[in-house]
């Protein structure tokens, strides 16, 4: 591993741990429907349009690297083993579906709400097509959940064979795995803010983990 390339596996491993604690925050900070200051759903729409934007392309950039460090791992662990391969193939699924989520939430709806006339008919339209945009915001992010489940079990089935650190993160990731992917195909799991912290928080485990492994793994190049 050159200089270089441990540097970039101590960097990504950190910046997997951050994204961990990220997603938590910005859970927290979800902006959400009904504040009374507001004369129309439109109108709300509008005046937190650039928070929204904010919070969901910081989730964006979260999943984009989610999957930056999963790449890095895998090369760690080992690319020519199945569960490595087809765990990747999740992750790639996962992060197209989580990406599409926030677009749905944080970008497509404030632009609806841009053209919107403050009639009875505009609301009303306006409130079907927020309807359509949240349904497609749950399948997206539904489907994501299933997909991150399935990658994290599948890195932590690869991972359960060897010692120390690696094992500790295999059995974290098909527990995490398998929990997220019953819960949501079972449906235990609702993705509200409430349902999607607890997610966050159980896959936010598991990559912080895998962050370790990244560090850990520069450190002993470099050594």
């Amino acid at each position: 591993m050159t200089q270089t390339s441990q540097a970039v596996s101590k960097i990504t491993g950190a910046l997997l741990i951050l994204g961990a604690v990220g997603t938590l925050f910005l859970m927290s900070h979800h902006p959400t429907l009904g504040t009374p200051e507001f004369h129309s759903l439109a109108e709300e729409v509008r005046g937190e349009a650039r928070g929204n934007q904010l919070v969901h392309g910081a989730m964006i950039a979260i999943m984009l690297g989610y999957y930056f460090g999963m790449v890095l791992l895998a090369r760690q662990v080992g690319r020519d083993r199945w569960q490595i391969t087809l765990g990747l193939i999740f992750f790639a699924l996962a992060t197209a579906m989580m990406t599409l989520a926030p677009l749905m939430s944080g970008f497509l709806i404030p632009e609806l709400a841009k053209g919107v006339a403050e009639t009875q008919e505009g609301r009303e339209t306006f409130r079907v097509l927020i309807n359509m945009a949240h349904a497609m915001n749950q399948v997206f992010a539904n489907t994501g959940v299933v997909a991150f489940g399935a990658g994290i079990a599948l890195f932590g089935l690869a991972l359960l064979g060897e010692e120390g650190m690696n094992r500790i993160t295999g059995i974290a990731g098909l527990l995490v795995g398998i929990v997220l992917m019953m819960g949501m195909l079972m449906g235990h799991i609702y993705l509200d803010v409430h349902g999607m912290m607890g997610v966050a928080g159980g896959m936010g485990v598991w990559f912080a983990l895998a962050g370790l492994l990244l560090i850990r793994a520069g450190g002993q190049a470099e050594s």
